[in-house]
């Protein structure tokens, strides 16, 4: 299969009219995800584009597919997200999909190019745009006049347990030892160290 395929996902996947194609195109795709991977940094986000656009026209056939593809379920969610946050205008071979799920939760496509190019232009880690973006949310909080809401104790438990639901997740994705759930991993470990935080400062 042809590398340059995983490189323009957007256009690759708005040129398929049947769904014979879409899931050939998907098949494809899984049997070349190693090499495609180390020729694509954003190769995650042509499997997200690959599913969004199964599913947004061929519905629960497409979900079927998926999974009889052999993708995880929770992976090509994480991508989907992902792929459907980030357009393929800020998208380069540059940046790492940790890049991208660091600004993918930030509301406006315009946050996320300021930050993208802010991380271009510093030099910074995946790590570290993430920590900058969350010190830059911690400092808007900050200025805010209005107290949060206190959490119940039972509400505060359900936070709780879903913490450690993360981590368990997380740590079960890293036994698999592949990349794909090695960045699923990344995610889940993120939400719940977020989330944690969250906790501390209610």
């Amino acid at each position: 299969m042809n590398t340059q395929l995983a490189l323009q996902p957007l256009v690759v996947v708005s040129g398929i009219t049947t769904f014979d194609g879409w899931k050939l195109y998907g098949k494809q795709l899984r049997d070349h995800d190693d090499q495609l991977a180390e020729h694509a940094k954003s190769f995650q986000l042509v499997l997200g584009d690959w599913a969004n656009f199964g599913v947004s026209t061929w519905g629960e056939q497409a979900e079927r597919a998926i999974k009889e593809i052999g993708y995880k379920p929770e992976t090509i969610q994480n991508f989907k997200w992902v792929a459907a946050r980030i357009p393929d205008s800020l998208r380069d071979e540059g940046t790492t999909l940790e890049d991208y799920r660091a600004v993918a939760p930030l509301a406006t496509e315009t946050e996320r190019k300021e930050w993208l190019d802010k991380k271009k232009a510093e030099g910074w880690s995946g790590r570290r745009l993430r920590e900058e973006i969350k010190k830059a949310r911690a400092g808007q909080q900050a200025r805010t006049d209005v107290p949060p809401e206190r959490l119940t104790t039972s509400r505060r438990d359900a936070l709780t347990a879903l913490v450690d639901e993360f981590n368990a997740t997380g740590d079960d994705l890293l036994k698999r030892g592949d990349e794909l759930s090695k960045a699923q991993a990344d995610v889940y470990f993120d939400c719940a160290a977020q989330l944690k935080d969250a906790l501390k400062g209610d």
